[in-house]
């Protein structure tokens, strides 16, 4: 269902960036998508009860953007809750999961060295997800799912030329996926949490235009 969810949103966006007054129904995301209206409509009912989307008569379905308080929210959530799948996950991890993170890693840097949003933001998502998946807290796991639509909504809505992860996070996929592998339970909640909080400075600074300045010196000191 979550993926069914993200390809509504994309193909929402890509309709409602288009300047010919194209009225977005069920109707036709079902046709485009190959699909009966049934999981269509389930889908925008979910969509609609979390605040993704708006349907008005005679003008269709648009996305909306969540707005700086809801953003700050999540990311405050995420702290709490991947922070403690990050302590779960080092008592859980083995050799083929950590195997697993290398390579979803790696096709994370790939696509920020090309620039590519479509590759590196799904990455990141996996990334996050697997280490979830590795705790083995399925409640979490559900949660989260939810916050990654929003994000990606979030991301959707960013010209391409902001959509660059900026700065590298000081606490990298690099440094999480050490600390998972040396079954560190402290050090991986700690790195996943400060990792999530510098993702979220730097989404305040792309929507509000400022600098993230010294923020990974700020967490080391705390």
């Amino acid at each position: 269902m979550s993926e069914l969810k993200e390809k509504i949103c994309e193909r929402i966006f890509a309709l409602g960036s288009q300047s010919d007054g194209l009225v977005i129904t069920e109707q036709s995301l079902a046709e485009y998508l190959g699909i009966s209206r049934t999981p269509v409509r389930e889908v925008l009912r979910d969509l609609e009860q979390e605040d993704l989307i708006e349907r008005k008569q005679k003008k269709g379905i648009k996305l909306k953007q969540p707005d700086l308080k809801k953003i700050i929210e999540i990311y405050d959530a995420r702290t709490a809750l991947e922070g403690f799948s990050a302590r779960l996950a080092a008592e859980q991890i083995n050799e083929e999961d950590v195997k697993e993170l290398v390579r979803i890693n790696a096709l994370y840097l790939s696509g920020v060295a090309k620039e590519d949003s479509d590759t590196y933001i799904p990455a990141s998502t996996r990334f996050h997800t697997k280490i979830i998946q590795i705790s083995g807290n399925g409640i979490i796991l559900a949660t989260i799912e939810r916050f990654a639509l929003l994000n990606r909504v979030f991301y959707f809505r960013l010209p391409e030329r902001k959509r660059s992860p900026g700065n590298k996070n000081p606490f990298s996929h690099e440094m999480i996926i050490d600390s998972l592998s040396r079954r560190d339970p402290d050090r991986s909640e700690d790195i996943m949490r400060n990792h999530i909080q510098w993702g979220k400075r730097r989404v305040m600074e792309l929507m509000l235009n400022t600098s993230i300045g010294g923020f990974a010196q700020e967490i080391k000191k705390e």
